[in-house]
């Protein structure tokens, strides 16, 4: 079993003014242990935290626990473990690393991932794995949101997020529907969420927005095409929720919603004959 003070015995890790400190080589970073994807929005903050240590800036101590194979295992601050590791790469004389011992179990050492003081937040859907994370330790959500600080709402929608469908779950990764829409849309639509965004965002873009709002509040298109009511129409077989959802966008604002969809209707008639 390894253990600090085996450690420190055998000068894996040494004590400095500063504090405990141990090789880069000797940390450890755990498979699927951190939650956090590698986007653009990471790769910059990573260049801005690469050229700070680089110029002398100073950071927290990582927060680790031994692992059996020796060294130790890395709890908190991916990030910067990164960036010491972008610097030796690079040829910077990058060797001992301050380290604190995280005390905790499994469990706790999950959350922590959730609680961390990084900069760069954990985007929602990354939140959101941690969480269910969580939960297979059989956390409460009162649990997890007493631990990570948030309200008991918000570790509910996003568990709920990370139970959507993938199709969900990617319009989420790409920016084009946040999370607080995705798990609006999930509770009303269930497994038919995807789909009704997928519209959304088709009518959105048609207005020369970027992503699905709040305020985005076309039909479900799909759901209507299917109302008795319109049984029977004319050239009602070759329209397409798609194509409802691009029309929708071209008519007036103001007025009635039944009266927009018999518009788009209408308007999508006509371009098929």
């Amino acid at each position: 079993m390894n253990t600090y003070r085996k450690m420190i015995a055998d000068k894996v890790i040494k004590r400095s003014d500063v504090g405990q400190q141990i090789r880069l080589q000797d940390i450890h970073v755990k498979p699927g242990f951190n939650k956090r994807a590698h986007t653009a929005a990471y790769e910059a903050a990573q260049v801005e935290l690469v050229e700070y240590l680089a110029g002398g800036g100073t950071v927290p101590a990582l927060e680790v626990y031994p692992r059996d194979e020796g060294g130790v295992w890395l709890v908190e601050g991916h990030r910067r473990h990164d960036a010491f590791t972008r610097l030796a790469a690079a040829g910077q004389p990058v060797e001992w690393i301050l380290i604190t011992p995280f005390n905790g179990n499994d469990a706790e050492r999950v959350a922590r991932i959730a609680t961390s003081n990084s900069q760069l937040q954990l985007a929602p859907i990354e939140r959101a794995a941690v969480y269910a994370q969580l939960r297979a330790f059989n956390w409460s959500v009162e649990d997890i949101a007493k631990r990570v600080g948030k309200t008991a709402e918000h570790v509910r929608s996003l568990l709920q997020l990370c139970d959507a469908d993938t199709d969900v779950q990617e319009l989420v990764k790409a920016g084009e529907v946040s999370a607080t829409v995705a798990v609006q849309h999930v509770r009303k639509h269930g497994e038919r969420a995807g789909e009704v965004l997928e519209q959304k965002l088709t009518q959105a873009k048609a207005e020369g927005k970027a992503k699905v709002t709040g305020s985005a509040d076309a039909p479900d298109f799909a759901k209507a095409l299917q109302h008795p009511a319109l049984a029977g129409m004319p050239g009602l077989d070759k329209l397409t929720p798609q194509a409802l959802a691009e029309l929708w966008a071209k008519l007036p604002a103001g007025l009635p919603k039944g009266a927009l969809f018999v518009g788009a209707v209408a308007l999508a008639q006509d371009e098929t004959h």
